[in-house]
């Protein structure tokens, strides 16, 4: 029996928890009423203690409670709230993601690990965006949509370690015009004009894709060799 694929953004939007007696007859209505209270707790700390519960609950049952998750989301990273968020909240965030990344998650991994990754940038915490990021991009069940979202992410941040060579190669297979990625390509001419080894390294790993190969390292080695022109010429 295939999983009905619940619309992300109109349940976030739409969809609130709301405090009621029929609720206790059931283990998600019961779940709703501890949300509620959470929301309606005026101790800010407080609320946010009854909102890491609300979590662990979401995570123990993926099935029955998987298309809570970004509202929940959505909730607990409101920007009144984020504030309070500590990076062992954002980790454990990203655990629950790991979650969703099977391809009988009604949200999927890729929606709630863009969210997250929001919260790391409005909280200053570049590393774990990146990491997020390169998740999203390794993920065994993540859309072609959001794993191309989220190298160009990469990109633009600066991301050059060598886990993320090998995710801007396997990007370009991705796409139908590898030359028309901007942001992919001025990262890699930067890192390959400044560094032959790194020029040489990303050369290795290209070649074991020859179509890649063939788009990409072109204008790479022409950068490349323009560039060492240049230094010698300001070196005479």
């Amino acid at each position: 029996m295939r999983t009905t694929v619940i619309d992300p953004d109109r349940r976030a939007r739409d969809w609130s928890p709301r405090w009621s007696y029929k609720n206790v007859l059931s283990e998600r209505g019961r779940l709703e009423n501890k949300w509620a209270k959470a929301l309606e707790e005026s101790d800010p700390h407080r609320a946010m203690d009854r909102l890491r519960e609300v979590r662990k609950k979401l995570e123990s049952n993926l099935q029955a409670f998987g298309d809570l998750w970004l509202p929940f989301l959505r909730d607990f990273l409101h920007a009144d709230r984020l504030p309070l968020v500590a990076e062992t909240d954002l980790r454990q965030l990203i655990e629950m993601g790991e979650l969703a990344d099977s391809p009988n998650h009604q949200v999927g991994a890729g929606p709630f690990w863009f969210r997250v990754i929001e919260a790391c940038d409005d909280l200053q915490k570049r590393g774990l965006g990146i990491q997020i990021l390169a998740k999203i991009c390794r993920g065994s069940h993540i859309s072609r949509e959001d794993k191309v979202r989220a190298a160009r992410e990469l990109a633009r941040r600066d991301a050059v370690e060598e886990e993320h060579f090998e995710i801007y190669i396997h990007h370009f297979s991705l796409v139908p015009s590898p030359l028309d990625e901007k942001d992919v390509l001025d990262l890699l001419r930067n890192c390959c004009a400044k560094d032959a080894g790194q020029l040489l390294s990303f050369q290795r790993k290209l070649v074991a894709k020859p179509l890649t190969f063939k788009a990409v390292w072109p204008p790479l080695f022409e950068h490349f060799v323009k560039a060492v022109q240049r230094r010698r010429i300001r070196q005479t």
